[in-house]
């Protein structure tokens, strides 16, 4: 399962994968540039929500009240 996510994430260039040549060999993943600038957005957004948690609670109470047209 962890194999197919982080191929996933590779195809979707969210990740960098680097192998050692040398043994033992060691596989590294780290965040590729367009991962890591979307976390410098969404995280600020994350922390938004946080401070706001009270207003996030009522519109999703409103949501599930409401239903959809």
């Amino acid at each position: 399962m962890l194999s197919q996510t982080l191929q996933r994430l590779r195809q979707g260039e969210l990740i960098e994968r680097e192998r050692a040549m040398d043994y033992p060999y060691v596989t590294t993943y780290r965040l590729a540039p367009p991962a890591r600038e979307l976390l410098t957005v969404m995280v600020p957004a994350a922390q938004w929500t946080e401070t706001h948690s009270a207003i996030v609670a009522r519109v999703q109470g409103l949501r599930q009240r409401v239903p959809e047209e």
